[in-house]
């Protein structure tokens, strides 16, 4: 892509070149110099922006499949690569777009949600795989480990942005590093905390839509 884009943007000069040369319809061609710099100017920077989208995404994916459990690799050039190795090329090609586009290339910094819920610390993993996994550049707010309510309880994380709330099987981020729901705040209506005897709070969260609730466990109910 990007050999492709630089020899078109080549061959625009060129053809911008060919015409102020033109000294006989320089009056002419005044316009068309005119419009030929702005739509190459344009296309050149929204190439470029695609480019450094496909290169940011493929640098995230490669960064969260080397925090998932396993060694693994990738097909990359012509032969298989570490992981590692593909996201540090991933970085690498990510830089390079950057410096062309006279742009700094960033990540997203380490995740310290001020506000967490679980009986000891997080998992330290889970915060390094969930820092390439929530979309956007939104801070994480809040973190808590929660139960599903379902016929059989599954363990689940609740995740708080400024924009959305996420709700994800524990075994779903730790091993894949998906994100299985998620939801606007706008569409929350009401949240109901009860305390229960003998057993931990239930926590409701009611959208347009649907009524979510989850369960702590009885340790939640002690602090």
């Amino acid at each position: 892509m990007l050999m492709a884009q630089w020899s078109w943007y080549r061959s625009q000069v060129l053809r911008a070149g060919h015409i102020s040369r033109d000294e006989a319809n320089a009056v002419e061609n005044e316009r068309l110099l005119a419009e030929l710099a702005a739509d190459t100017q344009r296309e050149h920077t929204r190439a470029m922006d695609d480019v450094a989208g496909l290169l940011a995404d493929l640098e995230r994916q490669c960064r969260l499949i080397a925090e998932l459990p396993a060694e693994r690799s990738l097909p990359f050039t012509t032969k298989r690569q570490s992981i590692r190795d593909v996201a540090g090329m991933a970085e690498a090609l990510a830089e390079r777009v950057a410096a062309l586009r006279n742009r700094a290339n960033t990540q997203p910094a380490p995740l310290d949600p001020p506000l967490t819920v679980f009986n000891e610390a997080v998992p330290a993993e889970v915060l390094r795989i969930l820092r390439w996994v929530v979309p956007g550049e939104d801070p994480l707010l809040a973190i808590a480990d929660v139960n599903l309510d379902r016929l059989v309880d599954e363990n689940a994380y609740l995740r708080v942005t400024p924009e959305r709330f996420f709700i994800s099987a524990q075994n779903a981020v730790r091993k894949q590093g998906t994100i299985e729901r998620e939801f606007p705040l706008s569409d929350i209506r009401y949240v109901r905390f009860r305390e229960r005897d003998k057993r931990g709070p239930v926590l409701d969260v009611i959208t347009t839509d649907e009524n979510i609730r989850l369960t702590f466990d009885d340790w939640a109910g002690k602090g």
